[in-house]
């Protein structure tokens, strides 16, 4: 009795495990159903349908609709492109990161400056600097000169600065050194190191490479990513108040000249 008693009671303890797993199992099939249903509709013929189909794999995370999305990249629609673009760039597991990063970087040579690329190369821009993957800094820092439009410049080497590698830093020195050559390109790219790093260093470019071989060893990428957070969020937080502040002042004045009205 006594041992039928405890196989009764770890029978009990165990069913909720396996209620659980089951659940877990059944979740992980309804997504997978609805990525395949999803990545059906993102190979339709129909520009409308694979629109639609693109916002809503921008929330879906599935690994099954990084394929399909990259080879969006190549649509003869840029509506499309773009939009597959911006659904790239919100992936977070790590191997689809590293692929749709992949992609996006390797277009970047072929997108032109004529006016009509500009859009889609600054939402290729943007997509990498928040996919933050190493396969991107060579071809973001690559393709530009003392011509280049000084907004995607400072895109560019952000885009480099935010992945959390050595390689990182390591190509913005270097390219700090070559933009000696290059008017108003030394401060954009001093701005990428500080964003970087967290650090403001004194001095040009000697003075970075001087730190940066003291400090490469042993450097904390997560605190400086823990910085830009926190320093985002400040900016934030002083743009909300400031807007707050200038409605406020707005309704106060509107309140002052009813009172002036009314004695």
């Amino acid at each position: 009795m006594r041992r039928l008693s405890i196989a009764l009671a770890l029978a009990v303890l165990a069913a909720p495990v396996r209620s659980d797993d089951r659940a877990n199992k059944d979740a992980e099939a309804k997504l997978a159903a609805e990525a395949k249903e999803l990545a059906g509709r993102l190979a339709s013929k129909d520009p409308d349908v694979v629109y639609e189909a693109i916002k809503e794999a921008a929330q879906n995370q599935h690994a099954l609709l990084t394929d399909p999305l990259v080879k969006l990249l190549k649509s003869p629609r840029p509506e499309l492109r773009g939009t597959a673009i911006e659904a790239l760039g919100t992936r977070f597991d790590p191997t689809a990161r590293k692929k749709a990063a992949k992609a996006l970087a390797a277009r970047l040579g072929k997108l032109s400056r004529k006016e009509k690329d500009a859009d889609e190369l600054m939402k290729s821009i943007t997509a990498l600097h928040d996919l933050a993957q190493t396969v991107s800094i060579k071809p973001l820092l690559s393709d530009i000169d003392k011509d280049t439009n000084g907004k995607v410049v400072r895109a560019r080497v952000m885009a480099v600065a935010n992945v959390p590698d050595a390689e990182a830093i390591d190509s913005l020195i270097k390219f700090a050194a070559k933009s000696r050559r290059m008017a108003k390109r030394g401060k954009v790219v001093r701005d990428a190191l500080v964003y970087a790093t967290g650090e403001r260093i004194k001095g040009n470019v000697d003075a970075w490479r001087s730190w940066w071989k003291e400090h490469k060893k042993n450097f904390d990428f997560q605190a400086a990513q823990k910085k830009r957070e926190e320093a985002k969020q400040k900016a934030a937080s002083r743009k909300k108040n400031k807007n707050r502040n200038k409605k406020g002042g707005g309704r106060k004045k509107k309140g002052d000249e009813g009172d002036d009205g009314s004695s």
